[in-house]
């Protein structure tokens, strides 16, 4: 069982990211054996990712965005799909400057942190533990 390479970029040329994505798509369907779209999900931000994204694959897992774009991922996506937004944590203060239950009320699946502390080095268990605690 081999799995067909999937190259669509070229060094140094641009190429149009939905065009792209969805050629991309095209190859992950012809491979042997093919990724089934309930497998993938797309990097997704503008409308037409999102809509590329309900059509072809299981969600999207969009990055450093606001709730408000949980929101409209998980209206552009339906009740079906996975909605995976990433949020930075940076540790404050308090549990209400934290940004995880908007993105819960907006309708998102699952929240993706990222922790970001000045000073640490490039492996910051010490905020992830001290950041789970407060979740």
């Amino acid at each position: 069982m081999s799995r067909a390479r999937v190259d669509v970029t070229e060094p140094g040329r641009y190429r149009r990211p939905l065009a792209a994505m969805s050629r991309f798509l095209d190859g992950l369907d012809a491979a042997h054996p093919p990724v089934p779209a309930g497998a993938r999900v797309l990097a997704a931000l503008g409308p037409k990712m999102l809509d590329l994204a309900a059509a072809r694959a299981r969600g999207a897992h969009p990055y450093l965005v606001t709730p408000q774009h949980t929101r409209l991922s998980r209206e552009a996506l339906g009740d079906g799909a996975l909605v995976l937004p990433e949020q930075t944590v940076i540790l404050c203060g308090g549990r209400d400057e934290a940004r995880v239950d908007e993105h819960r009320a907006a309708g998102t699946d699952h929240v993706a942190l990222q922790a970001l502390a000045p000073g640490q080095g490039a492996f910051p268990r010490e905020r992830w533990r001290r950041f789970t605690a407060l979740l």
